[in-house]
């Protein structure tokens, strides 16, 4: 029995049969995974599933999407998606360079015909004798993208699960933060740095309220407005300029603007403008942001990086990526946020493979590569079906016109 080439190899790890299998068990072993308890004690386990306990633990079902026969499905699919990947992409590169399968040929003679049709679909004709011509062959690298990109991914999100971790912390006000819990592993760790919250802010949106406006000492009229708002407030040669509201003091801040200019900020607890404006109700606060100012600190106390905590503004600190996901008082009153802490060194890997498929499907949708070269007496075309159609239509009409002997 002769031994594989390595071209069979790759064309047998290449098969769609085994990519559907690897999507099948990848399928069954995630369903399997969403009911397995992951990252729980091993009494757990006993309780759970009885003497087969130390069986199923030692299979590393616990951490169950972290297991190496798990990681190494993802693994196996790699290897076929980058077999089904090689040939397809090999033809885009040749078609790149003018090199590819021709899927028009046309005998010398018709060079004439050819170099015409092709300047009119938008070829560039590099060469006369022999004809060379191009159009937009860059757009035929979409193959490529397209069928070695999804290989980029899957190797992404692999290398963040192998390489990377997620963990969690509490940051009180002011009292420094040095060891986080990682919860890939199961153990508290040391940060490489010391993390101070410096404030953690509320932030609302503007308030609705109704507000009494008149003369001081005299009755007056309600008005509807809301913080940042303005209103006439008629008959008094006034415009009143609403800042905030002071919900736990019931004091509403504003100003006057009128003829001599915008007058404050005056307050309506010290009663001190030409005109009263009182807040008589208000819709409660409705929260739009949580904020927390954080520095980081070297291990001696070296001020490294200051930033603004928000939902979807991370900190990022040379590989650890920092979120807010929590915020709260404990019983003594002291507020703090929780923060999340991962480390994913694919990500990068993985973005770069999803831009790069994006980009490749739309050269495959929306640029019409080809090319034409002549070499042993014939002219070879790659091109969409339109170009050919024109082609042999210019070509049919000049050997139409030979033949009658028509100029």
């Amino acid at each position: 029995m002769r031994a594989p080439k390595p071209r069979d190899v790759i064309y047998g790890l290449a098969s769609l049969r085994l990519t559907l299998a690897l999507l099948l068990l990848l399928a069954v072993a995630s369903a399997v995974g969403t009911v397995l308890p992951q990252g729980t004690d091993p009494v757990v386990w006993q309780q759970r599933y009885g003497t087969d306990a130390p069986w199923w633990g030692s299979l590393g079902l616990g951490g169950y999407y972290r297991g190496w026969w798990f990681r190494g499905l993802w693994a196996a699919l790699i290897v076929n998606l980058l077999a089904c990947g090689v040939r397809r992409s090999v033809q885009g590169v040749r078609d790149f360079l003018c090199r590819g399968r021709n899927n028009l040929r046309l005998p010398a003679e018709a060079r004439a015909a050819v170099s015409g049709t092709l300047r009119g679909e938008g070829f560039r004709l590099t060469s006369e004798l022999p004809l060379r011509a191009r159009r937009r062959s860059w757009g035929f690298l979409g193959f490529p993208l397209v069928h070695l990109s999804p290989v980029l991914i899957v190797a992404g999100a692999l290398w963040g699960s192998w390489g990377g971790f997620t963990g969690t912390a509490y940051g009180f006000l002011r009292a420094p933060a040095w060891t986080f819990f990682n919860w890939t592993a199961g153990v508290d760790q040391d940060l490489p740095f010391v993390l101070v919250v410096e404030e953690i802010r509320r932030l609302y949106h503007p308030l609705r309220l109704r507000a009494g406006v008149g003369e001081r000492g005299a009755g007056g009229r309600l008005v509807e407005t809301r913080e940042g708002g303005t209103f006439p407030a008629a008959p008094y040669p006034y415009r009143v300029e609403v800042d905030r509201l002071d919900v736990e003091g019931k004091d509403l801040r504003f100003y006057l603007i009128g003829a001599a200019g915008r007058l404050g900020p005056f307050s309506s607890a010290a009663n001190d403008a030409p005109l009263r404006v009182v807040p008589v109700e208000y819709k409660d606060p409705e929260l739009r942001q949580v904020e927390a100012g954080v520095t980081v600190r070297s291990q001696d106390n070296q001020v490294l990086r200051q930033h603004t905590l928000a939902v979807n503004r991370p900190l990022v600190v040379g590989s650890l990526r920092i979120y807010l996901t929590a915020w709260s008082e404990n019983l003594e009153e002291d507020p703090w946020v929780g923060l999340q802490i991962v480390k994913d060194p694919g990500q990068g890997v993985l973005w770069v493979g999803s831009v790069a498929l994006a980009a490749g499907i739309l050269m495959l949708l929306f640029v019409r590569g080809g090319w034409a070269r002549e070499e042993g007496g014939e002219i070879l075309i790659r091109a969409d079906r339109e170009v050919l159609r024109r082609v042999r239509e210019a070509v049919a009409d000049g050997i139409s016109r030979e033949a009658s002997g028509t100029p």
